[in-house]
């Protein structure tokens, strides 16, 4: 056990710091709350709060230990992508409180919009490959923590690096 000299107590050698948070503070917070809730403003946010990009990615990849730094890495390259994410997630993620959908399959099976499907689609892709966007705009968030990996970790080692030029090939037809 170290001993500190009568000179050096803790007191001197790491001063302790509080924050405290003033009555003015505290009220002019309250006041600039209350008047944003009476403007129309919403604590929910889905363009912006990751935990909202968090629990629609979770419905749909049916996965619910998702990392949440990928999530903010995959929610701003595909807002970089897409100029209008930030609205068509929030659309989403509307559509799936309302429609209380538990996984991907109930609500693909319900009458979703072809610009919702496409939403859904770019998360799960996003998602499962790791690269947000095609071809030369492709941008690469993830390679050994892309989901496309998840089923065969038992039982293969992810590759760290590319099988090579005999490895490519021509993107299959969908």
């Amino acid at each position: 056990m170290i001993r500190l000299s009568k000179s050096l107590t803790r007191s001197s050698v790491m001063p302790e710091r509080r924050v405290m948070l003033g009555r003015r503070s505290m009220l002019l917070g309250c006041g600039v709350a209350g008047l944003l809730g009476a403007a129309g403003y919403s604590s929910v946010l889905y363009a912006s709060d990751q935990t909202d990009f968090l629990k629609v990615s979770s419905i749909l990849t049916g996965k619910d230990d998702l990392d949440p730094t990928l999530a903010a890495r995959y929610e701003a390259s595909l807002t970089r992508h897409q100029a209008d994410f930030p609205k068509r997630l929030n659309i989403l993620g509307h559509i799936i409180a309302q429609g209380s959908y538990k996984d991907v399959e109930s609500l693909f099976a319900s009458s979703l919009m072809p610009s919702d499907r496409e939403t859904a689609m770019s998360i799960i892709s996003a998602w499962y490959l790791g690269v947000v966007g095609e071809a030369d705009q492709a941008e690469l968030i993830a390679f050994s923590d892309a989901l496309m990996y998840q089923p065969c970790t038992d039982v293969l080692v992810v590759p760290s690096y590319g099988a090579g030029p005999l490895a490519w090939g021509e993107k299959p037809p969908v």
